[in-house]
């Protein structure tokens, strides 16, 4: 499916977002530099292996996402990264991509609300990466950009106005436009810590889990976590 620009840009706007690729490539430019010479750069452990997508049927208000998760492997562009939105990196991205080739492994997905992508393989170089950034053009406003943890396997959900890794919490009242995977993937990622938990629970028991977890306080979490649920029963 082709995936197409949503926006059209006219006069000034035009102009402005022609020079922007070329001033974020001189940007990256001198966050390299000071980088390498003014402090150290922190680097958490990188193990993926595989991502997961789901799209909810109202997904980006029932309209094709477009999705890119960087591998990166230069702690400044990282860096770079992290503060950016979504709307911003896909105007600058292919500048990124023809002015530092080596710097990220970028993979792109278009998906359509309702699509399912299982198993997708990550393979990443023999040099340690710095991190992983994923973006998704979504029509809503807001940043669309997830840092992905230290798991080898994620879970990606995209909702109608922004998405969420189920690993890293993704929570938020039931849906009705979730699939019925991702409502089972999301109580059985949640539910698999927890000693004794019924994983025959209803998805309407994520908050219970959630007010349970805050109230431990060194009680059986799993007990906990069944008297919380009476609790929460009634809501959903």
């Amino acid at each position: 499916m082709q995936y197409k620009n949503k926006t059209n840009y006219t006069g000034k706007t035009r102009l402005l977002l022609s020079v922007f690729p070329r001033f974020f490539s001189l940007a990256i430019l001198f966050m390299l530099s000071a980088c390498s010479l003014f402090k150290e750069c922190p680097t958490p452990p990188i193990y993926l292996q595989e991502v997961n997508f789901s799209l909810d049927s109202d997904a980006n208000k029932k309209s094709a996402t477009a999705i890119d998760l960087l591998i990166v492997y230069d702690p400044a562009l990282l860096e770079v990264l992290l503060k950016m939105e979504a709307k911003d990196y896909y105007v600058a991205a292919k500048q990124l991509k023809q002015d530092y080739p080596t710097l990220a492994d970028i993979l792109h997905w278009e998906l359509t609300p309702g699509q399912v992508v299982k198993n997708y393989p990550i393979n990443l170089r023999s040099d340690a990466p710095q991190g992983v950034v994923m973006f998704a053009d979504y029509y809503a406003p807001g940043p669309h950009r997830v840092r992905v943890g230290s798991s080898k396997v994620i879970h990606v959900q995209f909702r109608e106005n922004d998405f969420c890794i189920l690993e890293q919490g993704c929570f938020g009242e039931p849906n009705p436009h979730m699939s019925q995977e991702a409502a089972v993937l999301q109580k059985n990622i949640i539910f698999k810590e927890i000693e004794g938990a019924d994983l025959k629970a209803t998805i309407a028991q994520v908050e219970a889990v959630k007010a349970a977890q805050a109230q431990k306080g060194g009680t059986d979490l799993a007990k906990e976590v069944a008297k919380q649920a009476e609790k929460f029963s009634a809501k959903y």
